[in-house]
Parts: structure tokens; C-alpha cells; sequence
């Protein structure tokens, strides 16, 4: 339903906001695999509005001392 000035639109609700959310999990014991999902709210200028970004990482956690190191077979 549009308002007198045109700005309002059909099913959006002003007063609903969700905080920004991170949520991480563990996949192993000692950390090195994990899962990450999360949500966030944004103000885009260029849109003139919010845009709302969901989506869900899997992260590896490596430890090394010289960049080349990573790329190595372990022995």
C-alpha cells in the first residue's frame, strides 16, 4: 500500500529490523575446519535503501611461519 508521498510499498514494515548476526561453528576439535553463517543489514546510497546479505562460509585455519610453507606436502 503506498503512503500520500508514494514511498511506502506493499508488505514492508518499517519498525521490523534484524541485527547484523554472525553465528561460527567448530567442525573439529582442535578448530581447524569451521562453519560461519550470517546476516547483515546495510544501507546502500546508490539503491537508496537497505540491502540484506545472508550466506554461510567454511573456513580452514592453517598455522605457518613463511608463505611457501602453506603450499607444502606435510611429510
Amino acid at each position: 500500500i503506498e503512503g500520500a508521498n508514494g514511498a511506502g510499498k506493499a508488505g514492508t514494515n518499517s519498525n521490523s529490523f534484524m541485527p547484523d548476526v554472525s553465528v561460527a561453528y567448530k567442525l573439529t576439535k582442535d578448530g581447524r575446519y569451521a562453519i560461519r553463517a550470517y546476516r547483515k543489514n546495510q544501507y546502500e546510497v546508490v539503491l537508496d535503501g537497505y540491502v540484506v546479505e545472508n550466506g554461510v562460509s567454511f573456513i580452514v585455519t592453517m598455522d605457518y611461519d613463511k608463505f611457501y610453507e602453506l603450499f607444502r606436502k606435510k611429510k
